[in-house]
């Protein structure tokens, strides 16, 4: 009966499970952090120590007698002056009533210097008109974050104030209905307090652009003439397309395309001219502009005709006897000169009206005289000659 009851004692003791518990990671603390966490999600016991080998106990970690298991997580006390590494200890965990026996978990502390933390997102650059959709999601990946220690926190900004409720590694820009400079950045801060500030994305809204443009008030047929364009906002990377109109209303055909806001061009018929300008934007979301409708007054060549009779631009006369006056009609001139007259002869222009007439005093061969038509257009001259005799 004793060898039985015995018997019966050994194998309930010895019959009993091991104490359990479900650990989580082994916690890595930042070097000077004096508490590591060690978490575990669920077990048998209901007491437990910890016993650290000599050389975690050599930076002065302290063995945990037995005591009372508390809720997750288990705190460790982290000496202030341990230096970074990998301190080994043994968890035993106990049940201070059966049903289960002492049982051993290896665990480790992880005392960390960390590195300078890395990491970044798109930045480049982008000008844009109102009502711009970026379109894009920014991400922790260019470069992808590295160094510190983790959990990381995150904190998006613009322009260097925080955005309420965007804590994520990825942030999506809203539409950008305002012209302004929006610098967007990230403050990433890792579980020892190091930080890591994010070079911006900068997106440069502009309002949408408008235009005019200016030229002469008349020009020459056949000669180039300038028309200039004048853009106020947008982002400065335009097509230009020249237009011409034969009313300023309809009509309108493209007489040149430019990427420069000035167009040289000439006319080859005279009258009223109309212009106007189409910008379109390089970037999308900008919109084209029209400019206001110009006109230029183009002038025709001037014109000379020989006024009096036929063989007045060939006369030979006697000395000190007049010539036959000798006019000349002309058209678009403001004035003449005339060259090469016989002394005694002059010449003058008055209301579109060349008038030669003297009396010659000098006696010669054949002399050649040139009138040439001064302002507006055009190189215009006309010959004669007049013979002076003994």
């Amino acid at each position: 009966m004793v060898a039985g009851i015995c018997l019966v004692g050994f194998s309930a003791i010895y019959g009993q499970p091991s104490c359990t518990i479900d650990l989580g990671p082994n916690p890595s603390v930042c070097q000077g952090t004096t508490v590591a966490n060690l978490t575990y999600s669920s077990t048998t016991g209901d007491r437990y120590r910890i016993e650290f080998d000599p050389f975690a106990q050599a930076q002065l970690f302290t063995d945990v007698p037995i005591t009372t298991l508390p809720a997750s997580p288990i705190e460790i006390i982290v000496p202030p002056g341990a230096a970074s590494g990998t301190y080994n200890a043994m968890l035993t965990i106990l049940s201070s009533v059966p049903p289960c026996l002492s049982n051993t978990y290896p665990i480790t502390i992880s005392v960390i210097t960390p590195t300078l933390l890395f990491g970044g997102h798109d930045v480049d650059s982008v000008d844009a008109c109102v009502g711009y959709n970026p379109s894009i999601v920014l991400s922790i990946n260019d470069p992808v974050l590295s160094g510190g220690l983790a959990p990381y926190t995150y904190q998006w900004q613009l322009n260097e104030v925080d955005i309420i409720g965007e804590v994520n590694p990825t942030f999506t820009p809203p539409v950008l209905m305002s012209p302004d400079i929006y610098r967007y950045r990230c403050v990433i801060e890792d579980a020892c307090g190091n930080s890591l500030v994010t070079e911006p994305k900068v997106i440069t809204i502009f309002d949408d652009p408008s235009v005019s443009i200016t030229g002469p008030v008349s020009a020459c047929v056949n000669t180039n003439f300038d028309l200039s364009a004048q853009v106020i906002d947008g982002t400065e990377e335009y097509t230009y397309r020249w237009e011409s109109s034969p009313t300023g209303i309809d009509s309108w055909d493209e007489i040149g395309i430019s990427r420069i806001p000035t167009y040289t061009l000439s006319e080859v018929t005279s009258g009223t001219h109309y212009y106007r300008l189409v910008i379109s934007p390089d970037v999308p979301s900008c919109d084209n502009a029209t400019s206001d409708v110009i006109l230029v007054d183009i002038s025709p060549n001037n014109t000379i005709t020989l006024n009096s009779a036929p063989t007045t631009d060939a006369q030979t006369v006697c000395i000190n006897t007049p010539i036959t006056p000798i006019t000349y009609a002309t058209t678009g001139a403001t004035g003449a000169t005339i060259t090469g007259l016989p002394t005694g002869v002059t010449g003058a222009w008055a209301s579109n009206v060349v008038t030669i007439s003297g009396t010659p005093t000098v006696a010669g061969a054949a002399l050649t005289y040139t009138v040439s038509l001064t302002g507006g257009c055009g190189t215009i001259s006309t010959t004669g000659t007049i013979a002076v005799t003994a």
